[in-house]
């Protein structure tokens, strides 16, 4: 008796559940069975038998065991440590030649105090790296014109207030 106990069977799924009963796509599914050409190992016991004979036509009992396919031996991603560059240290603006010449190298060019805004950058596929771009003149007069524009309309704001004041 420990003998059958020992013994084991392999069912393979040949042919689609569609168009058969739900009975027997549920017979299928009790075997262990979830994709067409799957093959399992189930217990060589009457209950098991009595399954694959319900569905036979949908089944088949496979003799060896089944070959590992050659894609489960390669790892689905490779991780490699990111090699660490030394960041360059911008140069004045009065060098204009000194400035490309990092970023053309592939160097990544810091700048010396940069905004929240300026230094959030758009996220890339991994593996790239993204280029830190040094604040352009343009871009810090436009800063520099935003703050002056809101100090004068708090300003004013404060005259129209001490105006609206003084007349009640």
């Amino acid at each position: 008796m420990t003998d059958k106990a020992q013994r084991t069977i392999h069912i393979k799924w040949v042919r689609s559940g569609i168009g058969f009963s739900r009975r027997q796509k549920a017979a299928i599914r009790s075997l262990g069975l979830r994709r067409l050409h799957q093959v399992v190992e189930r217990a060589d016991i009457p209950a098991i038998r009595g399954l694959v004979a319900r569905v036979a036509h949908l089944v088949e009992i496979v003799r060896e065991a089944p070959k590992p396919a050659p894609w489960t031996s390669i790892p689905e991603s490779t991780i490699r440590p990111q090699e660490s560059k030394p960041a360059a240290r911008a140069v004045s603006a009065a060098t204009p030649a000194a400035e490309e010449a990092p970023a053309a190298s592939g160097a990544v060019v810091e700048a010396e105090a940069p905004s929240a805004a300026e230094t959030e950058q758009p996220s890339g596929p991994p593996g790239k790296e993204l280029k830190a771009t040094e604040p352009t003149a343009e871009k810090a007069k436009s800063s520099e014109t935003a703050q002056e524009s809101q100090e004068k309309k708090a300003e004013t704001a404060e005259k129209a207030s001490r105006a609206s004041g003084g007349e009640n």
